[in-house]
């Protein structure tokens, strides 16, 4: 066991009980059906990060919100006819912190969900396949674009020339999300580079997707959930590294996004083929277009942050938040073999895939 697995460990026995708890009060609130979803989770590593999506539920579709019962690792004396559809839901990859002991009962929780056809929701032993550079290998396959990724196992003997790779490149976590990155242009920023900030280094092409008419950077987001799958935001940066947080927010910008939301996904079928290669369920892309409009897909995110946008200026995301929310909701009851929610329905418009759907919930 790591020293990360070590804390983590102790690190979830501390905050089992307060959670157990929490958890057995939601769950009595939503005990009016007998057929669930089981929500699986660790007390060390943010049990509550996808409550936006129960919360919403229970405020917008409250037949829906009561099949999920989250649970906590271990969980053990389990009533299995209970259950049409599980889901770990847990940062990924899962193995590099959780403890020894929790994954090993997360494989046999799995292992026994399969051998009672209960369907799983991004099995935890896939989520490694969409690391950096496990994820370019196996996107590159289809023919997509993908920025070349290469991992770096000795720091002080990497060269560009060593993997192929050319300047500019990009230094940055393979296994980490949301962590520092580095644009290195020559082998003098190259010696700069603070490897021992990084706990598992990339590097990987840097891919020039500026707009040429105003000089600025594009990054598309479309959420797939199974067959399922919407646009989730269009964010507009001067910065070649977009995030929400460095927004360009004018009339123009609003304009574009809404444009961009309010169709399905051109990309669908093409993500959808990547989600599937993943063997994945739930995964949000992050893609751009090059100067010459060829798609190029940054990152694909099974653990993604979809909660709504806060801030000055967000309302107008609003319903297409609701969207990707009805996506996800739409994803488990078709796992679990139930009929669409008429609301459900209605936020999915255009994006609701057409396929025969299950009995009523």
């Amino acid at each position: 066991m790591t020293a990360r697995q070590l804390r983590m460990r102790v690190k979830g026995t501390m905050l089992y009980g307060p959670y157990a708890v929490s958890d057995a009060l939601r769950n009595r609130r939503h005990r009016s059906t007998d057929r669930r979803f089981l929500i699986l989770r660790h007390s060390a590593r943010n049990p509550h990060f996808h409550d936006y999506l129960l919360n919403w539920l229970e405020s917008e579709v409250p037949s829906v919100r009561a099949l999920f019962e989250p649970r906590l690792l271990p969980f053990y004396g389990i009533d299995w006819s209970r259950y049409l559809v599980c889901a770990p839901w847990l940062q990924d990859p899962a193995e590099d912190w959780m403890p020894r002991g929790s994954w090993k009962r997360l494989q046999q929780l799995q292992q026994q969900c399969e051998q009672r056809g209960i369907a799983i929701i991004n099995p935890v032993q896939n989520l490694s396949r969409a690391t950096k550079t496990s994820g370019a290998r196996i996107i590159s396959k289809l023919e997509v674009r993908v920025p070349r990724a290469i991992r770096v196992s000795d720091p002080r003997g990497f060269t560009e020339r060593s993997q192929d790779l050319r300047f500019p490149l990009i230094i940055r976590e393979d296994r980490k999300h949301s962590a520092p990155t580095c644009l290195v242009h020559n082998r003098t920023e190259l010696a700069r580079v603070p490897w021992d900030q990084f706990a598992c280094p990339a590097a990987a092409e840097f891919i020039d997707v500026r707009d040429p008419g105003d000089g600025h950077y594009r990054k598309y987001r479309y959420v797939a959930a199974g067959d399922y799958g919407v646009p989730r935001h269009l964010i507009v940066s001067r910065h070649w590294e977009v995030h929400a947080a460095q927004r360009i927010h004018n009339r123009s910008t609003q304009s574009e996004e809404i444009a961009y939301l309010e169709q399905p996904d051109p990309n669908h079928e093409t993500l959808q083929a990547v989600r599937r290669a993943l063997q994945l369920d739930l995964v949000a892309f992050d893609y751009s277009y090059t100067p010459d409009g060829k798609l190029v897909v940054w990152e694909a995110n099974p653990y993604p942050n979809l909660s709504q946008p806060t801030g000055e200026g967000t309302a107008y995301t609003t319903p297409f938040v609701a969207r990707s929310y009805a996506a996800i909701a739409g994803m488990y009851l078709t796992a679990g073999n139930f009929e669409l929610h008429p609301r459900l329905v209605k936020l999915l418009g255009a994006c609701t895939p057409a396929k025969p759907q299950g009995e009523a919930a």
